[in-house]
């Protein structure tokens, strides 16, 4: 049996086209993390559970989207994704819900129940005198 003749240029050009490969599986692999991982809400200020506050505000990134919506309105996000808003609460019970899709139409949705408390009141009667 016949040692195949091996050159320096043909160790080279196996070695380039296993670099091209290589880096063609490397990019795909990189570029299918996006598909994977599906949208990412991530929150670092939600609304506390009960307030007395009429209004909260909710802070965070957001990762692989294409929209996100807050109780259904269209917000907007810095190019690095970093979005806060402010929601002014209704009278009872209130949800808000952060929902975001990616290109691949996959969704993901973050809900906050939040109940507002009533304001104390201060009783201010020390002017009052009873006669």
């Amino acid at each position: 049996m016949a040692i195949p003749y091996v050159t320096l240029g043909s160790i080279l050009r196996w070695l380039g086209v296993a670099l091209v490969v290589t880096a063609f599986a490397g990019y795909v692999l990189w570029q299918s993390r996006i598909f994977l991982t599906g949208p990412v809400i991530t929150v670092s200020t939600p609304p506390p559970a009960t307030t007395t506050a009429p209004v909260v505000e909710l802070a965070g990134t957001a990762e692989n989207i294409v929209w996100i919506t807050l109780n259904g309105r269209p917000i907007g996000t810095t190019p690095e994704g970093e979005f806060k808003e402010q929601v002014v609460l209704e009278k009872g019970y209130t949800i808000v819900q952060l929902e975001a899709a990616d290109r691949f139409g996959r969704t993901t949705t973050q809900t906050y129940p939040v109940v507002p408390l009533p304001q104390a009141t201060s009783s201010s009667n020390q002017n009052d005198t009873q006669l």
